[in-house]
Formats: C-alpha cells, structure tokens, sequence
C-alpha cells in the first residue's frame, strides 16, 4: 500500500518471484511510472488507487517523490480516489480463496486510517504479517494516541519481529507462525527481550518502537 513508483513493490516481486502481488497508488503520475516500472514483472497487479478507512475522494499533496492527503503542504496538489481497506481485502480474498498473506504499508500517513479499519473489521489476526514505517504527520493532532491504540490491538495478535533504524520499518508477525529474521539491515527482537520494542505507551512516556519519521514516540 503505497506503491509511489515500484521501488518496493519491484524489490518484493524480484525476491519473491513466485508470489501474486498487489500494490496501490492513487496519485496518477506516480501509478503511470509504476506501471512502466512493473511492466514485465509477471504476477504484479497495480491499481491507481489508494487504501483508507471509507471509499472518498481526497486531494493528495505532493513534495519531490512523496504525496500525502493527510499533510498540507506540498508543492502541488492532484486529485485521486481512496477505497475502502475492507472492501479490497475482501475481494483479494473472493478472487484468490486466500486471506492474504502480507500487508505492507509505506503511504505517509495513511497506516493510521488503515490499520484502525483493519482492526475494526477483524483483519488484523488474520492476515500473517504485517508491515509498516509510521510517518510523522504533523497536521494530525492525535498521532501518538492513535498510534499507541493501534500498536496494543497488534500486539494482541502480533509479535514484533523486526524494525529497522534506516527509514524505521517495523515487521509484526502472527503469533505461533514460525519464521525467521536474518536481514543485514534489520535489527530482531527475541522473544525474551522486548527492551528495544516496547508495549504501546500513552502519550507523554517514552517507547521505543522506531518509525521512519517519528522515533520512539509512542
């Protein structure tokens, strides 16, 4: 979710050739290259539309090779179309027969509104592993709140497995789903020792749960 212009989606489809793979972009000009960029990778389907809790257009506000709807600046602006989480997710489970395996969120700010709609309509426990950066959204005035509500509901169903100090990626997998994390770049949690990945905390205390744009704030 946040397909921007293929740079994950084409590092996922190249590591895990033989996976059916989904990516979202609303923001046309940033789909069109992801089209080019996705065009000979076979089992890659993309789709010029965002990912939110409710189906609404919004105006997306675009700074170099990001956009958001939640921020508001940015150097121009371009109108796209969001859907409905639930909504897609139920058809990628119509479609395929399969719950799926992996969400991974890196669209600016939209995990909030995703995740909250995810938990809400039973999705989080079922899908195997979830993936994501929180983003700093400075016009969002209860970001640690929320981010705090959504990370006590993962760690309901989730264990936290990895996060990363380059652009804060963090990785929750479903409890009793065996793997493994052996990542150069990635930074592992035993199961013994979550003193670097702490339980959600209100607002005002100190965690440590790393994000791309907002360390350890919540």
């Amino acid at each position: 979710v946040g397909g921007n212009t293929g740079l994950d989606a084409s590092m996922f489809a190249v590591k895990f050739p033989l996976v059916q793979l989904f990516t979202y972009e609303p923001v046309p000009e940033y789909f069109e290259a992801l089209q080019d960029h996705m065009a000979n990778m076979s089992g890659v389907t993309v789709s010029n539309f965002g990912l939110s809790d409710r189906n609404c257009t919004a105006m997306f506000n675009i700074d170099g090779q990001s956009s958001s709807n939640i921020a508001t600046k940015g150097r121009r602006q371009a109108k796209a179309v969001l859907r409905d989480v639930d909504t897609v997710l139920s058809e990628l489970q119509k479609d395929t027969g399969l719950v799926p395996d992996v969400v991974s969120l890196n669209c600016e700010g939209c995990e909030y509104a995703v995740l909250r709609r995810m938990a809400d309509r039973g999705w989080l426990g079922r899908v195997r592993f979830v993936q994501l950066s929180w983003h700093l959204v400075l016009d969002m005035h209860d970001r640690v709140t929320q981010r705090c509500a959504i990370e006590r509901i993962l760690r309901q169903h989730y264990d936290p497995v990895y996060y990363t100090e380059h652009f804060g990626w963090q990785g929750w997998r479903l409890h009793g789903v065996a793997g493994h994390n052996t990542t150069r770049t990635t930074t592992t949690v035993p199961a013994e020792d979550f003193s670097q990945f702490q339980d959600a905390v209100e607002p005002g205390e100190t965690g440590d749960l790393g994000g791309a744009d907002a360390p350890g704030d919540a």
